[in-house]
């Protein structure tokens, strides 16, 4: 019997020790010194408590009084045992006492198994679970979930937050959905247990208060070890904010878009505009698709303060004659400032029912309407003004030459006017907010999608900047003056190309043009500008061929093209176009002639201009 005891000690596969009553190690097998580290000689000298962790002394101790006054047979308990390294050793011991036949206690019996990985997955378990748990507590994200019948079986508290019901575990979830949503739910679960793989899909949900909120939601199935679907974990999210977010710079590209359509129609639309009223007509059409309204309209103000109007309509107690302002609003209208002359002020009234999430980009752009109109209005008054002496002057008796150069001289200095105001109000102010954009696309952190249609609107803003310096360069032609008129020619044929691209325009040159002064280059500059216009909106061709020589001190221009021609009434006869009869009169002030040759296949224009220009001294 003691050999087999013997063996079973030896061999044991937990630590098995015998300790004096004075807590003295007597014997201990194989397994004990493995774990911890000592030789059984080295263990044999030691003491219980030399191996016990301080933390857990006192505990031990008790213990081990209650078995010897017989007040338990035995105990077990979780302790620290100091390794012969130092390190501390999470143990199991179970221990008992022996007793002789007198019951007097002879030695305790210690059974001692290494728990230390036991325990620390047990701890690492713990803690997992406690973090999971502050996780799905405290998130603001809906954590959920779902039995194989589609019932609550958990929820995190973040869902009476969000919803506002008390009552989940056990209900039915599709109670709290939005009912047009229902389907879509049902084909989503049947898409999970057809590819066993996460679905990700948005739903409305039914607060208890009746609000309907937009989710974002994620499913994952959970399988059991028979491969049957036993659980879906469910995480939610209130996307509602992001949506209303989403439909606001939907609306903002929107109005961004037909603000930059708007000013793309007023420019194309008043390119051939000679009267106020005109102007008037495009810009009450422009402002009311814009705020979408028929109440728009125009006022006429009188210096007396009396005020003309078409229709009745309640106006802001304001002053609208005296008033320094641009824009006035009230009483439901904005009211632009659009013109001033013969002593009268003109505004164009709208009826303002736009979202104030719209407000800031419509004001701006109602500001840079009046300043475009206000100078445009201005020049028409002095051009009615021209046409009006120009008219008497023609009944009379045709002008003489420096007249007709006066005038498209004073016309030119309007020109520059234009492109200058133009330049430093409108261009800086679409290229601020250019800016800004860029700067906010580059820093905020936004959604791609969210991304993406603010680059249009960026993308939308360089188009208007490009469109207004294209015009500031029309009114105002560069590099003549300081290049010469061919590469000036060669600038405006290119820029040409590149906007209409419906025809080839071949362009020759041959001698000097530096004895050229200011009122010959922007003569020549002109009339090349017209034909290139008449040649992209008339002629139907497909190729343009342009020469300018120097010979025997006249400058020749010559224009060819293979379009459909025009008729000879045209240059002669009564209905004159514009463009032609321009070109005749710029031709005219510069003491030169003009020749037209016109034929089904094409149109030649042939014009002779001398180097000296007669010039009265009261004229330079």
């Amino acid at each position: 019997m003691n050999k087999l005891f013997s063996h079973a000690f030896e061999h044991a596969p937990i630590g098995v020790g015998l300790v004096s009553l004075e807590g003295k190690w007597m014997q201990v097998n194989p397994a004990l010194c493995q774990f911890m580290g000592y030789s059984q000689n080295q263990f044999l000298q030691l003491t219980m408590m030399d191996i016990t962790h301080p933390d857990d002394m006192e505990r031990g101790l008790k213990h081990a009084h209650k078995l010897l006054n017989n007040e338990i047979t035995a105990y077990e308990v979780e302790k620290r045992l100091i390794h012969r390294s130092g390190h501390p050793v999470w143990v199991q011991l179970n221990v008992s006492l022996v007793r002789d036949e007198d019951e007097h206690p002879l030695y305790f019996v210690s059974h001692i198994q290494d728990i230390t990985e036991k325990r620390k997955l047990k701890e690492d378990l713990l803690a997992s679970q406690t973090k999971y748990r502050l996780i799905a507590e405290n998130t603001t994200d809906m954590i959920g979930i779902l039995d194989s019948d589609l019932h609550v079986a958990y929820v995190s508290p973040s869902h009476q937050k969000v919803l506002g019901y008390t009552k989940y575990e056990g209900e039915d979830p599709r109670r709290f959905f939005h009912p047009d949503d229902l389907s879509l739910f049902h084909k989503e679960i049947e898409e999970l247990k057809r590819t066993k793989s996460m679905r990700r899909f948005g739903l409305r949900l039914v607060q208890e208060n009746g609000q309907i909120i937009h989710i974002e939601t994620q499913i994952v199935p959970i399988y059991d070890e028979n491969g049957q679907l036993g659980n879906i974990v469910y995480v939610s999210r209130d996307i509602s904010e992001k949506k209303r977010a989403d439909e606001i710079l939907i609306q903002s590209e929107k109005l961004y878009r037909s603000l930059y359509e708007g000013l793309n129609f007023i420019s194309k639309e008043t390119q051939r505009v000679i009267k106020k009223e005109d102007l008037f007509n495009i810009l009450v059409e422009i402002i009311g698709n814009i705020f979408e309204t028929k109440n728009v309209g125009v006022i006429c103000v009188t210096p007396d303060g009396r005020i003309e109007s078409s229709k009745p309509i309640a106006f802001p107690e304001e002053n609208f004659y005296t008033t320094d302002k641009v824009l006035i609003q009230g009483k439901g209208f904005i009211f632009t400032k659009v013109a001033t002359c013969s002593d009268s002020k003109y505004f164009v009234y709208v009826e303002n029912g736009k979202d104030s999430s719209c407000q800031k980009p419509l004001i701006q752009w109602l500001l840079t309407i009046s300043r475009f109109s206000e100078i445009f209005s201005e020049n028409i008054h002095h051009i009615e003004d021209l046409l009006s002496e120009l008219k008497y002057v023609v009944k009379e008796k045709q002008g003489p030459a420096w007249l007709s150069r006066l005038l498209f001289k004073v016309a030119e200095q309007q020109r520059i006017k234009l492109s200058i105001d133009l330049h430093d109000s409108a261009l800086q102010e679409q290229i601020l907010w250019y800016r800004q954009l860029s700067e906010f696309i580059e820093e905020a952190p936004l959604p791609e999608p969210m991304l993406q249609r603010l680059k249009r609107i960026h993308e939308g803003f360089e188009e208007v900047i490009h469109q207004i310096r294209i015009t500031c360069n029309e009114l105002t032609p560069p590099f003549i003056k300081k290049l010469g008129i061919v590469k000036g020619l060669e600038f405006l044929i290119q820029e040409t190309h590149i906007r209409s691209g419906e025809y080839v325009i071949e362009f020759n040159k041959q001698g000097m043009f530096d004895q050229l002064n200011e009122d010959q280059l922007l003569g020549i500059y002109r009339i090349v500008q017209e034909l290139l216009a008449n040649a992209t909106k008339h002629s139907q061709a497909t190729g343009v061929q342009i020469g300018l020589f120097n010979e025997n001190d006249q400058i020749k221009l010559i224009y060819q093209d293979n379009g459909i021609g025009v008729e000879e009434k045209v240059f002669y006869g009564t209905s004159k176009q514009i463009g032609l009869y321009g070109i005749q009169e710029r031709v005219r002030s510069l003491d030169g002639q003009i020749m037209f040759h016109t034929s089904d296949l094409g149109l030649q224009i042939d014009i002779c201009l001398p180097l000296q220009i007669q010039w009265y001294d009261a004229l330079t």
